[in-house]
């Protein structure tokens, strides 16, 4: 007599296996996104920092001085609306440091791409020069409720966290 042995799973078994399956899925898929927001945040803050510490090597690459301004904040009026941060290029390399407040900013030739609800303060407005040196000074980041300060010391402008 031949004896058979069932070999497999019990449908109590499988739904078992998938609700605990379905828990854990419940637990973890509201830190990926929270994780996935993080991330975003931190690279683009990186590229923000790159770009700073660029801004020196531009000015003398494109053979142009380049003003450092600050953005305005989020929900001023129309003429103020916050738009990116620029380097604005400069009529003559004579202006003085008091002179530099009322220039006026133009989108070229070369902007930091910072997304639109951050804000910059920037104090005073930092004058890179074609030869590749800038004044100096600091920059405050606001991100939402986040504050991020950072000091720029002359001659070479590299970002340090405050």
């Amino acid at each position: 007599m031949a004896h058979h042995t069932n070999t497999g799973f019990t449908l109590l078994e499988v739904l078992v296996v998938l609700t605990l399956i379905g828990l854990m899925a419940g637990i973890v898929a509201p830190d990926l996104l929270t994780m996935t927001d993080r991330i975003a945040f931190a690279m683009n803050r990186e590229r923000f920092e790159r770009g700073m510490a660029s801004l020196p090597y531009e000015a003398f690459r494109q053979k142009k001085d380049f003003l450092l301004s600050s953005t305005a904040k989020k929900g001023a009026v129309a003429e103020d609306a916050a738009e990116p941060l620029v380097a604005v290029a400069l009529e003559t390399a004579e202006n003085s440091q008091e002179n530099l407040v009322a220039m006026p900013i133009v989108t070229e030739p070369a902007a930091l791409n910072i997304p639109a609800d951050w804000v910059l303060k920037v104090e005073p407005p930092i004058l890179y020069r074609k030869l590749g040196y800038c004044t100096g000074g600091t920059i405050d980041l606001e991100v939402g409720q986040a504050r991020y300060a950072y000091e720029l010391k002359a001659p070479d402008c590299r970002p340090v966290a405050k």
